[in-house]
């Protein structure tokens, strides 16, 4: 049971860890469209 235990635990955090990271992905994905799609400010 405890080896059990401790894959079941492993993998819960294999799985926050990737969310985490797709998660920073997603948002820094978001932001960096946003600055893609945002026109230059035009200094004259």
């Amino acid at each position: 049971m405890s080896s059990v235990e401790k894959g079941s635990d492993a993998d819960t955090t294999k799985k926050m860890i990737l969310g985490t990271v797709l998660l920073l992905l997603l948002i820094l994905g978001c932001v960096s469209l946003a600055v893609y799609l945002t026109p230059p400010p035009v200094v004259s």
